[in-house]
């Protein structure tokens, strides 16, 4: 496969919201690869039928773990700029998928609570410029999300965005620890004056946070993120 092609389909996944890096690609010639994201057992292969066409196949969001299984859509064959469209399209479902928690395993308020109040436990050391952009971009994540995925009204909405917004513009001012009590006076006034649910303050925003930005803290590694393109 020439660079030219290995070049097109990074930038594709890039392109698509799925960071590169967690993919493998594997290439038999210019018209045949597979490519393999580990931490989902998600893939994506193409196959040349003919001369500058291909077939694709794809694994969406709802069948990335039916690995040993048929795991997509087999599509018929497609011109070069359709198999670049749907390889954007697999990125993207990958990355929504990463980014997305399990709400089944969110657990209760109290674990929410608990985890939040375990960051405050370390240092009250400033974050650095490069943890300041990024959480701002787990924020920003973790808004879109709540947005997306609940039933909100237009006043709730505003009230996440204007919370979050000014969680990003304290991790420029003060410390991780005091951060932490900010993250959570923020989340009692949402439920109190904005009345979101406290399902969706609680059990889903706070843990959230906690588990993408815990190893700012000194607890676990990065999670992996869709918004590295």
């Amino acid at each position: 496969m020439t660079q030219a092609r290995r070049n097109e389909i990074y930038i594709a996944i890039a392109e698509g919201g799925l960071d590169p890096a967690t993919c493998t690609l594997g290439t038999s010639d210019e018209s045949r690869f597979v490519i393999n994201h580990e931490s989902t057992a998600s893939w994506f292969a193409c196959s040349g039928l003919r001369l500058e066409r291909y077939a694709a196949t794809t694994a969406d969001a709802s069948l990335i773990m039916a690995v040993g299984t048929d795991p997509g859509t087999y599509l018929p064959v497609i011109r070069p700029d359709d198999m670049i469209r749907h390889l954007k399209k697999w990125a993207a479902d990958v990355a929504e998928y990463e980014r997305a928690p399990d709400l089944w395993e969110l657990g209760s308020a109290a674990d929410a609570l608990r985890e939040v109040a375990a960051l405050a436990v370390g240092t009250n050391a400033r974050f650095t410029p490069g943890e300041q952009t990024e959480i701002a971009k787990r924020l920003a994540e973790i808004r879109d999300y709540l947005r997306d995925h609940f039933e909100l009204t237009g006043g709730q909405v505003s009230g996440i965005e204007e919370k979050l917004g000014e969680l990003t513009e304290a991790s420029k001012r003060v410390g991780r620890r005091d951060w932490v009590l900010i993250v959570e006076g923020a989340a009692v006034s949402l439920i109190v004056n904005a009345t979101v649910p406290q399902h969706v303050v609680v059990q889903t925003m706070l843990l959230m946070i906690a588990r993408g930005l815990g190893h700012l803290f000194g607890r676990g590694v990065p999670p992996a993120s869709p918004a590295q393109a």
